[in-house]
This record gives C-alpha cells, sequence and structure tokens, in this order.
C-alpha cells in the first residue's frame, strides 16, 4: 500500500518536472552593419563599409558582441553571454540583406553554437555555416543584422498570466477524487469492525472455528487490506494534489512578475509649471500653478 502512493506521488511529481516551456522575446535590440567582401592571401575577411559600433558595445545586460569575422567562409560572431535571472535566457539572430533588397536568413541547420570557454571570462562563438556562399558579388555592399533578444516563458501578447478556475478544475478533481478515497476507506473500516465483531460472537457462541473464520474472519482480513488500500492511496493523491498546485501556483507568480516587469508600460509622470490668474485671491495678481500626473498611456 505504501509503494503505490509512492507511485502516485512519483508519477505526478515526475509530470510536473518534465513540461515544456515555450520562449518568447521579451526585449529585443537590433543593429545593422555594412561591409564588403575583400580577399588577402587568398582569405576571404569583412571590410567593414562603416565604423562597426556594435563591437564591444554594452547594452543592458545584453550579450556583448566581442568580434565578428569570417573563418573558411563562416561567419563567426564571438560575445559575452548577458546576465539573466528569474529563467530567462538571451538569443541572438542574424540576418543578411543583399543590395538588391533580399532578405537571406540562415537555416537551422546552418547554425551553430559553440560551447563556453573554461575558466576566466565566458566567451561563445554563433557561427552562420558557408555564409560566402550567400554573397554571390564580393564587390557588393551587404547589410548584416544582429539581434539580441531576451527571452522568457511570458508571451506579452496573450495578457497577463492567471491561474484560471479552468486551470484549477484539474486540482480540484484530483483533491475530491483524494477524499473520495480516504472516504471508502473509513466505509471498508467499519466494515471491518463489523465483521470482526461477528467473528467474536461466532467464538462466543461457541461455533466450529471454520464458520467462524469464513465468513468473518476472512472479511475482516479483506476489509481491513481495501481500508488501508483507499486510505493511503487517497493521502498520497491529496498530498500529491497539492505538490502540484503549488508548483503550478509558484510558476505562474513567476511569469506574472516577468510579464509586470517586461510587457507593462511604465507609468508616465509629469510636472508643469504655467503662470495662472488668481482671482479668488486677496491679493489679486499671477501666480504659479503646479500639475502633477502620473498615469499610463
Amino acid at each position: 500500500m505504501k509503494k503505490f502512493a509512492v507511485m502516485v506521488v512519483c508519477c505526478l511529481s515526475g509530470w510536473m518536472t518534465v513540461v515544456a516551456q515555450n520562449l518568447y522575446p521579451l526585449h529585443t535590440t537590433a543593429d545593422s552593419l555594412l561591409f564588403r567582401i575583400t580577399t588577402a592571401n587568398r582569405q576571404l575577411s569583412l571590410n567593414w563599409q562603416s565604423p562597426p559600433t556594435l563591437l564591444h558595445a554594452k547594452n543592458g545586460d545584453f550579450p556583448v558582441i566581442t568580434a565578428i569575422t569570417l573563418q573558411e567562409g563562416d561567419l563567426v560572431l564571438t560575445y559575452e553571454p548577458g546576465k539573466t535571472k528569474n529563467d530567462l535566457s538571451y538569443e541572438i539572430n542574424l540576418g543578411l540583406r543583399a543590395p538588391n533588397g533580399d532578405s537571406i536568413a540562415p537555416k537551422p541547420y546552418e547554425l551553430t553554437e559553440t560551447p563556453p570557454t573554461a575558466g576566466g571570462k565566458e566567451i561563445r562563438q554563433r557561427v552562420w555555416l558557408n555564409f560566402a556562399e550567400q554573397l554571390p558579388d564580393f564587390g557588393a555592399v551587404y547589410t548584416l543584422y544582429v539581434q539580441r533578444s531576451l527571452m522568457g516563458a511570458v508571451n506579452c501578447e496573450s495578457g497577463r498570466p492567471a491561474f484560471t478556475l479552468q486551470k484549477q478544475l484539474p486540482h480540484y478533481a484530483a483533491g475530491a477524487a483524494g477524499v473520495v478515497l480516504i472516504g471508502l476507506g473509513q466505509v471498508y473500516n467499519k466494515q471491518k469492525k463489523d465483521a470482526y465483531e461477528q467473528y467474536q460472537l461466532a467464538w462466543a457462541a461457541g461455533n466450529p472455528r471454520e464458520e467462524a473464520d469464513d465468513p468473518f474472519f476472512q472479511t475482516a482480513e479483506d476489509k481491513r487490506k481495501a481500508a488501508r488500500i483507499c486510505t493511503y492511496a487517497g493521502w498520497a493523491l491529496l498530498g500529491a494534489d497539492a505538490l502540484w498546485y503549488t508548483f503550478r501556483w509558484m510558476k505562474i507568480r513567476k511569469r506574472q512578475k516577468v510579464y509586470d516587469k517586461f510587457c507593462t508600460q511604465p507609468a508616465l509622470s509629469s510636472l508643469q509649471l504655467r503662470p495662472a490668474m488668481l482671482p479668488q485671491s486677496p491679493y489679486p495678481g499671477i501666480g504659479i500653478s503646479f500639475t502633477f500626473s502620473n498615469g499610463r498611456p
């Protein structure tokens, strides 16, 4: 019976930990760089047509791009990862615009990510494989787009996350099932006591052992086992459901904090000073009016 209860808890707990999350952009910054391709010592390299101000520039906690180079025809973007909290992560996307205006995006199998360096400052590289093959005219000017996005499990367009009644219904159902099992265990326990009393009365009446044992004693033993199974299973289901409910509530609460921080517009406050006539003053004249507003757009 105890093994059954533990199995129920483990199954529900395991289900909770394998729930996958979709990630959505919460904050994005985009940069563009103009370049040509030059050849030196039979090696291709990027020739920037304007100062690459993106390199080594810090923008909050976004990843810092330290270098963008061509290595054997592959575009290699070297960066230092940004700092993230609350299950957030950063994503870097690349794009290319040809001189004729066509936009080129790398296919998923053309992008690779090198593992972080060991020791010292963490450095990573995002590689666009066979990048040079996207450039038919090396003498033309191309535009490289670098987009850095803060990713989280909150979709700002879907509204603020909420623990709605529909999401809570499975917990109510599981809780009700647990209560029913516990109640059924009490019914079996009462039947066990009744069967055992009948067993004792049969013995007191001098009935043969076979008549006392079967069905009274055997019935009492069967009801005892059924009562324990239902009671253990009921409490296990209630405990697992409570853990599941708490896990989901904390998860939604965390997502609400992310939504409030990144998806809502900050309050606008303003202080205005303007001249004002004071007709009600015992000393008529011109004064200064202060207006303070606090609201959201």
